[in-house]
């Protein structure tokens, strides 16, 4: 998988991520934003589109640690 379709697939679970958050936080009527009460909710907005961005990170890593082993 090339780095743009990488780079894609994680912009992709981020607003796919973010939406689901928001659709469950308006039908649980969970108040987002950083006025709220509990911060739980909005830092949760925040961190968990992250991980998709950090899991291609990661994965991309060991696949070039992969190759240079391969190389040498």
């Amino acid at each position: 998988m090339s780095n743009r379709n990488k780079l894609i697939a994680a912009n992709i679970f981020a607003l796919f991520a973010t939406i689901i958050m928001l659709m469950a936080g308006r039908t649980l009527e969970i108040e987002f934003g950083l006025a709220a009460e509990n911060l739980t909710p909005a830092i949760l907005l925040f961190l968990i589109p992250q991980l998709g961005f950090v899991f291609t990170w990661l994965t991309h890593r060991q696949v070039k640690g992969q190759e240079s082993v391969n190389r040498g």
